[in-house]
């Protein structure tokens, strides 16, 4: 809760698979300001994309770094 009112955070990203192609997401969660659920996992939608993933749409599931290399895992549905 930021300010007494909840605050949610949008984004959108291009993930790209070496020699594939690449493939286009937005997300959104909401942010409490409680460093806890820094590692909430994030749900959002496939928009699109290039080579192999041309005209994919679903979901994706981003997870958030558990280590300190900062690698976030995405899972595509």
């Amino acid at each position: 809760m930021a300010g007494g009112r909840a605050v949610t955070a949008y984004c959108s990203g291009i993930i790209e698979i070496e020699g594939k192609g690449k493939i286009g997401f937005q997300a959104s969660r909401a942010v409490s300001g409680d460093p806890a659920d820094d590692h909430a996992l994030v749900t959002g939608l496939v928009t699109g994309g290039t080579g192999a993933y041309d005209g994919v749409d679903g979901e994706m599931d981003l997870t958030p770094p558990a280590t300190a290399d900062g690698t976030w895992r995405a899972e595509f549905r």
